[in-house]
């Protein structure tokens, strides 16, 4: 005879599990505005606030959707909900406000009205009741004062939702000697500045109020309205360089077809931005340009993935000027594999063979181009400022100093040897920073090969060969070192110093035989700096 088990997971140790789902706090958010969308909510407030006095957090997520019922907020902290109707909903599992909020807090509460009502419902999932009870056991309680007004802050007294994470354990990631302090309290706002950006560019078809691919929706957090970021840069002297789309049909049902569209940009190099504005418009501030680069992937207009080529190619800085966006609707979710967090997605064949054959071959080489004629006109620009007086004062010295003069002989191809007056010799090929004019011993790139910290070369001024150092503004080092030294000139002028020398000296010293070996030297030693870059103070402005 057949019997039939139902074997209820330990409620305690299956939340606790699903906590490392792979959340962080900018993407639990982002799912958690999914359900507002879904909800057709076209107001979104978000609050944080990090409590001066013992330094505990509250996030709270509230929207003016269509609201829920007892029984709907029940469904809704089930763990593998019911299945929306609409199939081109932003949520897809049922897991996401689960995994989305236990990820970063301990207790989530649901405030909700219904449209129609006048009473607002409340359901808590406290994790630590469930690890002592080890059932999947929900509190019903009435809300309290404080959060009808975060409810009310985006529905007024009509229908919406509120989640409100509390005990939050998991968003800073570390205990503070001063709970609440001011170095909290700046951890914390890093936290919302970071929010900030990529909520703007997730749900960036969402807020351009131009954009009628997406319903319009208001994101606020706490008291400032988002603007959209696009990260195509379209507003700028962007390149499009394609524009198209693949039709794709269902193997149990060939005359069903949905499309694929793609659009590959090549935007600005960041010497062709006018202004400081323009610049973070294109490369947000503090992301690393090359993460920038790749493909952009769309599911419903909700931006899902993106900052590399979804396994086609790997980044490379010169490709850091290309980006594609390409996007679909939740009906081929299976043909992309989007997993329950819909942040990653893998590349069907026949969708990767497009875009290798059509979509990206003439966008990244644009991009490629554009950026090596960036990388020429920039060398011939004048340094930061910062660093004139340490430029005058090495100028000075390299004309004054006639021991330590290069004797250079051009030979075929884009060669050249290279004899100092300590009578060694070697041969290398001339790098393109070498023929600009650029005239100054101490410059700034954004990044250099094998992430090294600073590169030699050799310029003509005048007849006379004078020795320059890149620098790479990208290393950590030089980033927390800027830092330790703002303000003090004397600083920065003795780290201008110090590079410039071992560049020079770099030039005096090495021979044909030693060549391999002063590259690994300066591989090693970047290597290194980076390491104990993470010892210094790092800029919490």
């Amino acid at each position: 005879m057949i019997k039939y088990h139902e074997l209820p997971p330990n409620a305690g140790r299956v939340i606790n599990s699903l906590r490392d789902s792979g959340y962080n706090f900018n993407t639990a958010v982002a799912d958690v505005i999914d359900n507002s969308i879904a909800a057709d909510a076209d107001v979104v407030r978000v609050f944080g606030v990090c409590d001066v006095h013992d330094g505990s957090i509250r996030v709270v997520i509230s929207d003016n959707g269509y609201g829920m019922t007892l029984d709907e907020l029940c469904n809704a902290l089930t763990y593998g909900s019911d299945e929306r109707k609409d199939v081109h909903s932003l949520g897809k599992y049922g897991l996401g406000l689960k995994t989305a909020s236990t990820s970063q807090c301990r207790k989530v509460s649901l405030i909700s009205r219904k449209s129609g009502s006048s009473e607002a419902n409340k359901l808590v999932l406290d994790i630590d009741h469930a690890a002592k009870t080890k059932r999947w056991e929900y509190i019903e309680d009435e809300p309290s004062r404080l959060e009808l007004r975060y409810l009310e802050a985006a529905a007024g007294r009509g229908s919406g939702t509120a989640v409100i994470w509390e005990n939050c354990d998991r968003i800073l990631g570390r205990n503070y000697k001063n709970p609440g302090g001011q170095t909290q309290q700046n951890a914390f706002k890093r936290k919302l500045d970071s929010l900030r950006f990529h909520l703007s560019m997730v749900f960036g078809r969402f807020l351009d109020q131009s954009d009628k691919r997406a319903k319009n929706v208001r994101i606020f957090i706490n008291s400032d309205e988002l603007r959209p970021y696009d990260p195509f840069a379209k507003d700028f002297n962007t390149d499009l360089c394609y524009k198209g789309r693949l039709d794709v049909s269902y193997e149990d049902d060939p005359d069903e077809v949905s499309a694929v569209t793609a659009a590959a940009y090549v935007v600005p190099a960041r010497d062709e931005l006018k202004s400081m504005s323009e610049i973070e418009g294109v490369f947000p501030k503090g992301i690393n340009p090359d993460n920038m680069q790749g493909i952009y992937v769309y599911r419903e207009n909700r931006l899902i993935h993106w900052g590399d080529w979804c396994g086609i190619y790997k980044n490379e800085f010169h490709y850091r000027l290309c980006r594609v966006e390409l996007s679909f609707d939740a009906d081929l979710d299976d043909l992309f594999n989007v997993d329950f967090q819909k942040s990653k997605v893998s590349l069907d064949s026949e969708v990767e063979s497009w875009l290798k054959s059509d979509v990206l071959p003439l966008a990244r080489q644009r991009a490629d181009a554009r950026y090596r004629k960036g990388v020429v006109e920039d060398a011939t620009r004048p340094t930061n400022p910062i660093h004139s007086r340490s430029n005058t004062t090495i100028s000075k010295m390299e004309k004054s100093d006639k021991g330590r003069k290069f004797h250079v002989d051009r030979l075929a191809g884009d060669k050249r040897r290279i004899r100092s007056a300590k009578g060694r010799s070697f041969i290398e090929i001339i790098p393109r920073e070498s023929y600009s004019d650029n005239r100054v011993n101490i410059r700034l790139v954004e990044t250099l090969p094998e992430a090294a910290l600073w590169r030699s070369g050799l310029f003509n001024d005048e007849g006379a060969t004078r020795t320059y150092v890149e620098i790479n503004t990208s290393h950590p080092f030089y980033q927390r070192a800027m830092y330790a030294c703002k303000g003090n000139t004397n600083a920065l002028r003795c780290l201008d110093y110090l590079l410039w020398s071992l560049a020079q000296a770099e030039y005096a010293t090495k021979d044909q035989e030693s060549l391999s070996n002063y590259y690994d030297m300066i591989s090693e030693v970047s290597r290194t700096l980076r390491m104990l870059a993470g010892d210094l103070p790092e800029d919490e402005s």
